[in-house]
Protein backbone atom coordinates (compact mmCIF):
# COMPACT_ATOMS: atom_id res chain seq x y z
CA UNK A 1 0.00 0.00 0.00
CA UNK A 2 0.98 3.20 -1.12
CA UNK A 3 1.32 6.20 1.50
CA UNK A 4 1.14 10.22 0.02
CA UNK A 5 2.27 12.50 1.85
CA UNK A 6 1.19 15.89 1.58
CA UNK A 7 2.72 19.30 3.16
CA UNK A 8 1.14 22.05 4.39
CA UNK A 9 1.17 25.24 1.83
CA UNK A 10 2.47 23.62 -1.13
CA UNK A 11 0.41 22.74 -4.21
CA UNK A 12 0.87 20.10 -6.79
CA UNK A 13 2.79 21.34 -10.02
CA UNK A 14 0.90 18.89 -12.09
CA UNK A 15 -2.20 20.27 -10.98
CA UNK A 16 -4.33 22.06 -14.08
CA UNK A 17 -4.84 25.63 -11.93
CA UNK A 18 -0.82 25.53 -10.93
CA UNK A 19 0.57 24.60 -14.42
CA UNK A 20 -1.87 27.59 -15.88
CA UNK A 21 0.11 30.27 -13.48
CA UNK A 22 3.27 29.14 -14.66
CA UNK A 23 2.58 29.42 -17.80
CA UNK A 24 1.53 33.34 -17.20
CA UNK A 25 4.65 34.08 -15.44
CA UNK A 26 6.57 32.62 -18.22
CA UNK A 27 4.86 34.65 -20.77
CA UNK A 28 5.43 37.96 -18.58
CA UNK A 29 8.61 37.33 -18.56
CA UNK A 30 9.24 36.99 -21.86
CA UNK A 31 7.51 39.76 -22.31
CA UNK A 32 9.58 41.89 -20.12
CA UNK A 33 12.67 40.48 -21.92
CA UNK A 34 11.59 41.72 -25.40
CA UNK A 35 10.82 45.27 -23.52
CA UNK A 36 14.64 45.33 -21.65
CA UNK A 37 16.22 43.56 -25.23
CA UNK A 38 14.53 46.76 -26.90
CA UNK A 39 15.72 49.27 -24.12
CA UNK A 40 19.00 47.79 -24.46
CA UNK A 41 18.97 48.05 -27.76
CA UNK A 42 17.78 51.96 -27.98
CA UNK A 43 20.58 52.84 -25.37
CA UNK A 44 23.06 51.09 -27.48
CA UNK A 45 22.23 52.94 -30.44
CA UNK A 46 22.36 56.17 -28.07
CA UNK A 47 25.62 55.23 -26.87
CA UNK A 48 26.52 54.62 -30.59
CA UNK A 49 25.57 58.20 -31.51
CA UNK A 50 27.22 59.74 -28.53
CA UNK A 51 30.25 58.27 -29.60
CA UNK A 52 29.95 59.70 -33.11
CA UNK A 53 29.04 62.97 -31.65
CA UNK A 54 32.13 62.92 -29.85
CA UNK A 55 34.13 61.74 -32.67
CA UNK A 56 32.60 64.32 -34.65
CA UNK A 57 33.38 66.98 -32.17
CA UNK A 58 36.67 65.90 -31.55
CA UNK A 59 37.48 66.00 -35.17
CA UNK A 60 36.04 69.59 -35.30
CA UNK A 61 38.16 70.48 -31.91
CA UNK A 62 41.24 68.81 -33.91
CA UNK A 63 40.88 70.49 -37.18
CA UNK A 64 40.39 74.00 -35.35
CA UNK A 65 43.20 76.53 -36.63
CA UNK A 66 42.94 78.16 -33.51
CA UNK A 67 43.75 76.63 -29.48
CA UNK A 68 40.48 75.30 -27.67
CA UNK A 69 41.69 73.99 -24.62
CA UNK A 70 39.83 73.58 -21.11
CA UNK A 71 41.40 75.14 -17.66
CA UNK A 72 40.56 73.88 -14.14
CA UNK A 73 40.02 77.04 -11.68
CA UNK A 74 44.17 76.81 -10.53
CA UNK A 75 45.10 77.00 -14.00
CA UNK A 76 45.99 73.43 -14.81
CA UNK A 77 45.85 72.51 -18.56
CA UNK A 78 43.04 69.48 -19.11
CA UNK A 79 42.65 69.42 -22.62
CA UNK A 80 43.84 71.08 -25.35
CA UNK A 81 43.73 70.54 -29.16
CA UNK A 82 46.75 69.89 -32.00
CA UNK A 83 46.69 73.91 -32.88
CA UNK A 84 47.20 74.70 -29.80
CA UNK A 85 49.83 72.02 -29.02
CA UNK A 86 51.65 74.02 -32.13
CA UNK A 87 51.50 77.02 -30.43
CA UNK A 88 53.25 76.24 -27.25
CA UNK A 89 55.51 74.06 -28.69
CA UNK A 90 54.54 70.16 -27.93
CA UNK A 91 54.51 67.14 -29.92
CA UNK A 92 51.60 65.17 -27.84
CA UNK A 93 48.91 66.25 -25.38
CA UNK A 94 50.07 64.33 -22.73
CA UNK A 95 53.06 66.98 -22.27
CA UNK A 96 50.80 69.59 -21.44
CA UNK A 97 47.86 67.77 -19.96
CA UNK A 98 48.69 68.39 -15.82
CA UNK A 99 50.69 71.67 -16.16
CA UNK A 100 49.73 74.94 -15.00
CA UNK A 101 49.31 77.53 -17.92
CA UNK A 102 51.23 80.41 -15.95
CA UNK A 103 54.55 77.96 -17.07
CA UNK A 104 54.12 79.67 -20.05
CA UNK A 105 52.20 82.64 -19.86
CA UNK A 106 54.10 85.65 -19.31
CA UNK A 107 54.71 87.05 -16.10
CA UNK A 108 52.99 90.12 -16.54
CA UNK A 109 50.16 88.77 -17.66
CA UNK A 110 49.30 86.39 -14.47
CA UNK A 111 47.14 88.45 -12.87
CA UNK A 112 44.76 89.47 -15.49
CA UNK A 113 44.54 85.92 -16.81
CA UNK A 114 43.58 84.72 -12.88
CA UNK A 115 41.28 86.94 -12.59
CA UNK A 116 39.75 85.84 -16.16
CA UNK A 117 39.70 82.10 -14.77
CA UNK A 118 37.49 83.37 -11.96
CA UNK A 119 35.16 85.48 -13.92
CA UNK A 120 35.12 82.41 -15.93
CA UNK A 121 33.87 80.19 -13.14
CA UNK A 122 31.87 82.45 -11.85
CA UNK A 123 29.69 82.34 -15.05
CA UNK A 124 31.17 84.98 -16.88
CA UNK A 125 32.77 84.73 -20.42
CA UNK A 126 35.62 86.67 -20.55
CA UNK A 127 37.85 87.97 -23.49
CA UNK A 128 41.95 88.59 -22.83
CA UNK A 129 45.30 89.59 -24.70
CA UNK A 130 48.24 88.00 -23.37
CA UNK A 131 51.61 87.16 -24.25
CA UNK A 132 53.23 83.07 -23.90
CA UNK A 133 56.89 81.80 -24.71
CA UNK A 134 56.60 78.42 -26.02
CA UNK A 135 58.70 75.31 -24.96
CA UNK A 136 61.19 76.41 -27.29
CA UNK A 137 61.61 79.69 -26.74
CA UNK A 138 59.22 81.63 -29.61
CA UNK A 139 57.48 83.97 -27.98
CA UNK A 140 53.81 85.18 -28.89
CA UNK A 141 50.82 87.20 -28.79
CA UNK A 142 47.28 85.77 -28.45
CA UNK A 143 44.01 86.81 -27.80
CA UNK A 144 41.43 84.29 -25.99
CA UNK A 145 37.87 83.83 -25.36
CA UNK A 146 36.69 81.94 -22.97
CA UNK A 147 33.58 80.99 -21.14
CA UNK A 148 32.63 78.57 -18.14
CA UNK A 149 32.12 74.64 -19.05
CA UNK A 150 29.35 73.32 -16.86
CA UNK A 151 28.27 69.80 -16.04
CA UNK A 152 25.01 68.20 -16.38
CA UNK A 153 23.89 69.46 -13.06
CA UNK A 154 25.19 73.35 -14.33
CA UNK A 155 28.11 73.61 -11.84
CA UNK A 156 30.93 75.14 -13.60
CA UNK A 157 33.61 72.67 -13.82
CA UNK A 158 35.83 74.05 -16.18
CA UNK A 159 37.11 77.16 -18.84
CA UNK A 160 36.69 76.65 -21.98
CA UNK A 161 38.55 78.73 -24.44
CA UNK A 162 39.34 79.59 -28.17
CA UNK A 163 42.63 81.04 -28.51
CA UNK A 164 43.81 83.05 -31.74
CA UNK A 165 47.81 83.74 -32.45
CA UNK A 166 47.32 87.67 -32.88
CA UNK A 167 51.31 88.07 -33.30
CA UNK A 168 51.58 89.37 -37.13
CA UNK A 169 48.48 91.23 -36.10
CA UNK A 170 49.99 92.42 -33.29
CA UNK A 171 53.52 93.45 -35.18
CA UNK A 172 51.32 94.98 -38.00
CA UNK A 173 49.89 97.13 -35.57
CA UNK A 174 53.23 98.21 -34.16
CA UNK A 175 54.60 98.78 -37.66
CA UNK A 176 51.39 100.44 -38.46
CA UNK A 177 51.90 102.09 -35.71
CA UNK A 178 55.18 103.37 -36.11
CA UNK A 179 54.54 104.75 -39.41
CA UNK A 180 51.53 106.80 -38.41
CA UNK A 181 54.08 108.47 -36.14
CA UNK A 182 56.74 108.71 -38.79
CA UNK A 183 53.89 109.68 -41.44
CA UNK A 184 53.18 112.78 -38.68
CA UNK A 185 56.57 113.77 -38.17
CA UNK A 186 56.99 113.87 -41.83
CA UNK A 187 53.72 115.96 -42.34
CA UNK A 188 54.87 118.05 -39.31
CA UNK A 189 58.47 118.85 -41.20
CA UNK A 190 56.95 119.63 -44.13
CA UNK A 191 54.54 121.59 -42.54
CA UNK A 192 57.68 123.76 -40.93
CA UNK A 193 59.27 123.88 -44.44
CA UNK A 194 56.10 125.00 -45.70
CA UNK A 195 55.09 127.42 -43.70
CA UNK A 196 59.13 128.94 -44.30
CA UNK A 197 58.09 128.96 -47.56
CA UNK A 198 54.88 130.87 -47.71
CA UNK A 199 57.17 133.41 -44.99
CA UNK A 200 59.55 133.67 -47.29
CA UNK A 201 57.18 133.83 -50.12
CA UNK A 202 55.45 136.90 -47.99
CA UNK A 203 58.49 138.60 -47.72
CA UNK A 204 59.20 138.38 -51.79
CA UNK A 205 55.83 139.50 -51.70
CA UNK A 206 56.34 142.07 -49.40
CA UNK A 207 59.23 143.70 -51.27
CA UNK A 208 57.81 143.23 -54.28
CA UNK A 209 54.85 145.26 -53.11
CA UNK A 210 57.07 147.38 -51.76
CA UNK A 211 59.16 148.26 -55.24
CA UNK A 212 55.55 148.62 -56.59
CA UNK A 213 54.89 151.18 -54.17
CA UNK A 214 57.89 153.03 -54.25
CA UNK A 215 57.70 153.17 -57.92
CA UNK A 216 54.08 154.41 -57.40
CA UNK A 217 55.16 157.00 -55.01
CA UNK A 218 57.56 158.57 -56.97
CA UNK A 219 55.28 158.93 -60.03
CA UNK A 220 52.30 160.13 -57.68
CA UNK A 221 54.39 162.71 -56.02
CA UNK A 222 56.62 163.70 -59.04
CA UNK A 223 52.87 165.50 -60.30
CA UNK A 224 52.42 167.66 -56.96
CA UNK A 225 56.41 168.16 -56.42
CA UNK A 226 56.21 169.64 -60.39
CA UNK A 227 53.61 172.01 -59.30
CA UNK A 228 55.31 173.00 -56.24
CA UNK A 229 58.37 174.58 -57.97
CA UNK A 230 56.67 176.03 -60.61
CA UNK A 231 54.22 177.55 -57.98
CA UNK A 232 57.44 178.64 -55.95
CA UNK A 233 58.92 180.25 -59.51
CA UNK A 234 55.46 181.85 -60.14
CA UNK A 235 55.21 183.14 -56.66
CA UNK A 236 59.43 184.68 -56.70
CA UNK A 237 58.51 186.31 -60.55
CA UNK A 238 54.98 187.58 -59.41
CA UNK A 239 54.86 191.39 -59.11
CA UNK A 240 51.37 191.40 -57.74
CA UNK A 241 50.35 190.72 -54.25
CA UNK A 242 46.46 188.58 -55.75
CA UNK A 243 49.35 185.91 -57.94
CA UNK A 244 51.49 185.64 -54.86
CA UNK A 245 48.76 184.39 -52.58
CA UNK A 246 47.65 182.25 -55.40
CA UNK A 247 50.55 180.62 -56.00
CA UNK A 248 51.41 180.01 -52.32
CA UNK A 249 47.73 178.60 -51.61
CA UNK A 250 48.84 176.01 -54.44
CA UNK A 251 52.03 175.03 -52.73
CA UNK A 252 49.94 174.67 -49.44
CA UNK A 253 47.13 172.34 -51.64
CA UNK A 254 49.80 170.16 -53.12
CA UNK A 255 51.55 169.88 -49.65
CA UNK A 256 48.79 168.85 -47.75
CA UNK A 257 48.12 166.37 -50.82
CA UNK A 258 51.95 165.07 -50.92
CA UNK A 259 50.95 164.45 -46.71
CA UNK A 260 48.27 162.39 -48.11
CA UNK A 261 50.08 160.91 -50.07
CA UNK A 262 52.65 159.80 -47.64
CA UNK A 263 50.14 158.84 -45.03
CA UNK A 264 48.08 156.11 -47.04
CA UNK A 265 51.55 154.75 -48.22
CA UNK A 266 52.67 154.55 -44.35
CA UNK A 267 49.23 153.04 -43.82
CA UNK A 268 49.18 150.12 -46.83
CA UNK A 269 52.71 148.76 -45.57
CA UNK A 270 52.29 149.29 -41.69
CA UNK A 271 52.05 145.47 -40.76
CA UNK A 272 51.20 145.83 -36.60
CA UNK A 273 47.55 145.51 -35.53
CA UNK A 274 45.61 148.68 -34.56
CA UNK A 275 44.63 149.33 -31.24
CA UNK A 276 40.35 147.85 -31.45
CA UNK A 277 37.68 148.55 -28.98
CA UNK A 278 33.58 147.95 -29.08
CA UNK A 279 32.42 150.07 -31.66
CA UNK A 280 29.03 151.38 -32.72
CA UNK A 281 28.91 150.56 -36.88
CA UNK A 282 25.62 152.66 -37.29
CA UNK A 283 27.54 155.85 -35.82
CA UNK A 284 30.54 155.22 -37.49
CA UNK A 285 28.21 155.30 -40.76
CA UNK A 286 26.60 158.62 -39.52
CA UNK A 287 29.74 160.68 -38.94
CA UNK A 288 31.09 159.43 -41.92
CA UNK A 289 27.70 160.15 -43.81
CA UNK A 290 28.03 163.58 -42.23
CA UNK A 291 31.61 164.45 -42.98
CA UNK A 292 31.24 163.99 -46.54
CA UNK A 293 28.11 165.67 -46.95
CA UNK A 294 29.41 168.65 -45.85
CA UNK A 295 31.77 168.81 -49.01
CA UNK A 296 29.60 168.78 -51.29
CA UNK A 297 25.59 169.70 -52.12
CA UNK A 298 25.85 168.33 -55.49
CA UNK A 299 24.28 164.72 -54.30
CA UNK A 300 21.41 163.00 -52.45
CA UNK A 301 22.41 161.27 -49.22
CA UNK A 302 19.95 158.80 -47.55
CA UNK A 303 20.45 156.89 -43.93
CA UNK A 304 19.26 153.65 -43.84
CA UNK A 305 20.28 151.82 -40.63
CA UNK A 306 19.44 148.86 -38.92
CA UNK A 307 18.50 149.34 -35.27
CA UNK A 308 19.38 145.48 -33.87
CA UNK A 309 22.88 145.43 -35.28
CA UNK A 310 25.96 143.85 -33.17
CA UNK A 311 28.62 145.53 -31.97
CA UNK A 312 31.84 145.54 -34.00
CA UNK A 313 35.60 145.19 -32.23
CA UNK A 314 37.72 147.93 -34.14
CA UNK A 315 39.27 151.13 -34.43
CA UNK A 316 37.49 154.35 -34.83
CA UNK A 317 39.43 156.65 -36.67
CA UNK A 318 40.47 153.70 -39.30
CA UNK A 319 36.79 152.27 -39.97
CA UNK A 320 35.73 155.43 -40.43
CA UNK A 321 38.35 156.59 -42.70
CA UNK A 322 36.92 153.94 -44.64
CA UNK A 323 33.64 154.61 -44.66
CA UNK A 324 34.53 158.17 -45.80
CA UNK A 325 37.14 157.08 -48.18
CA UNK A 326 34.51 154.79 -50.54
CA UNK A 327 31.63 157.40 -50.00
CA UNK A 328 33.95 160.07 -51.46
CA UNK A 329 34.80 157.56 -54.04
CA UNK A 330 30.64 157.23 -54.63
CA UNK A 331 30.56 161.06 -54.46
CA UNK A 332 33.14 161.01 -57.39
CA UNK A 333 31.27 158.82 -59.40
CA UNK A 334 27.63 160.04 -59.28
CA UNK A 335 26.32 162.62 -61.36
CA UNK A 336 24.76 165.93 -60.06
CA UNK A 337 21.58 165.34 -57.30
CA UNK A 338 23.02 161.77 -58.03
CA UNK A 339 21.48 159.25 -54.74
CA UNK A 340 23.93 157.55 -52.61
CA UNK A 341 22.65 155.32 -49.25
CA UNK A 342 24.54 154.27 -46.71
CA UNK A 343 22.95 151.58 -44.68
CA UNK A 344 23.54 148.55 -42.33
CA UNK A 345 22.21 145.43 -41.55
CA UNK A 346 22.47 142.21 -39.83
CA UNK A 347 23.44 138.97 -41.98
CA UNK A 348 23.46 135.88 -39.78
CA UNK A 349 25.72 136.92 -36.57
CA UNK A 350 27.71 139.56 -38.80
CA UNK A 351 27.44 143.75 -38.81
CA UNK A 352 27.13 144.55 -42.19
CA UNK A 353 27.59 148.13 -43.99
CA UNK A 354 26.40 149.18 -47.46
CA UNK A 355 27.63 152.51 -49.69
CA UNK A 356 25.48 152.06 -53.05
CA UNK A 357 25.98 154.96 -55.45
CA UNK A 358 23.25 154.67 -58.90
CA UNK A 359 26.79 156.76 -60.79
CA UNK A 360 29.11 155.63 -63.51
CA UNK A 361 29.74 152.21 -62.89
CA UNK A 362 32.72 150.38 -63.24
CA UNK A 363 33.93 147.46 -66.24
CA UNK A 364 34.97 144.05 -65.42
CA UNK A 365 38.83 144.75 -65.95
CA UNK A 366 38.43 147.76 -63.18
CA UNK A 367 36.92 145.69 -60.62
CA UNK A 368 39.44 142.87 -60.77
CA UNK A 369 42.28 145.40 -59.91
CA UNK A 370 40.15 147.80 -57.63
CA UNK A 371 42.53 146.61 -55.13
CA UNK A 372 45.50 146.37 -56.25
CA UNK A 373 47.88 149.20 -54.78
CA UNK A 374 48.32 153.05 -57.03
CA UNK A 375 45.32 151.54 -59.58
CA UNK A 376 42.94 154.45 -60.20
CA UNK A 377 40.29 155.45 -63.08
CA UNK A 378 40.89 159.02 -61.80
CA UNK A 379 44.64 159.62 -63.35
CA UNK A 380 43.98 163.31 -64.45
CA UNK A 381 42.03 164.32 -61.56
CA UNK A 382 44.24 163.44 -58.77
CA UNK A 383 43.43 159.87 -57.82
CA UNK A 384 46.29 157.95 -56.19
CA UNK A 385 45.10 154.62 -56.88
CA UNK A 386 45.81 153.80 -52.83
CA UNK A 387 42.44 154.52 -51.37
CA UNK A 388 40.84 151.13 -51.79
CA UNK A 389 44.33 149.42 -51.61
CA UNK A 390 44.30 150.92 -47.45
CA UNK A 391 40.80 150.21 -46.82
CA UNK A 392 41.00 146.16 -48.00
CA UNK A 393 43.92 146.22 -45.49
CA UNK A 394 42.21 148.04 -42.45
CA UNK A 395 38.93 145.95 -43.11
CA UNK A 396 41.01 142.69 -43.27
CA UNK A 397 42.86 143.70 -40.15
CA UNK A 398 39.74 144.04 -38.52
CA UNK A 399 38.63 140.67 -39.30
CA UNK A 400 35.80 141.71 -41.63
CA UNK A 401 35.87 141.31 -45.83
CA UNK A 402 35.16 144.26 -48.18
CA UNK A 403 33.08 143.25 -51.67
CA UNK A 404 32.61 145.32 -54.47
CA UNK A 405 29.68 144.80 -56.97
CA UNK A 406 29.05 147.07 -60.09
CA UNK A 407 27.16 147.53 -63.43
CA UNK A 408 28.68 149.95 -65.96
CA UNK A 409 26.31 153.00 -66.44
CA UNK A 410 24.20 151.72 -63.15
CA UNK A 411 26.33 152.28 -59.68
CA UNK A 412 28.71 150.91 -57.53
CA UNK A 413 27.92 148.55 -54.12
CA UNK A 414 30.81 148.20 -51.91
CA UNK A 415 29.62 145.92 -48.83
CA UNK A 416 31.31 145.72 -45.52
CA UNK A 417 31.20 142.81 -43.42
CA UNK A 418 32.65 142.26 -39.59
CA UNK A 419 32.18 139.46 -37.59
CA UNK A 420 30.56 140.09 -34.25
CA UNK A 421 32.94 140.56 -31.04
CA UNK A 422 33.25 136.67 -29.94
CA UNK A 423 34.28 135.43 -33.02
CA UNK A 424 36.74 138.35 -33.80
CA UNK A 425 39.59 136.55 -34.32
CA UNK A 426 42.97 138.66 -35.89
Amino acid sequence: MTTTHRYPGRQDLRSPGRVQQLEARVRELETRCKRLRNVVRQQRGEIDSLTDSQQFFRTIVEGEPACVKLVSRDGTILSMNPAGLAMIEVDREDDVVGLSVYDVLDEKDHEAFRASLGDNFDGRSVRLEFGITGMKGTHRRMETFSAPLRDIHGEVHASLAITHDITERTRDQLELQRYREHLEELVETRTRELERSQAATRRAERLASLGTLAAGLAHELNNPLGTIRMAAELAVQAEDHPSTIQALEDIREDVRRCSRIVNSVLKFSRDEPSEKWALSLNAIAKNARDRTRKSTSMVIFELDLAEDLPPILGNETEIERVLINLIENAIQASSAHGRIVVGTRVEGAKAVCEIRDEGEGMTTEALEQAFDPFYTTRVGAGGTGLGLSVSHGIVRDHGGTIELASTPGAGTTVTLKFAPIDSYAP
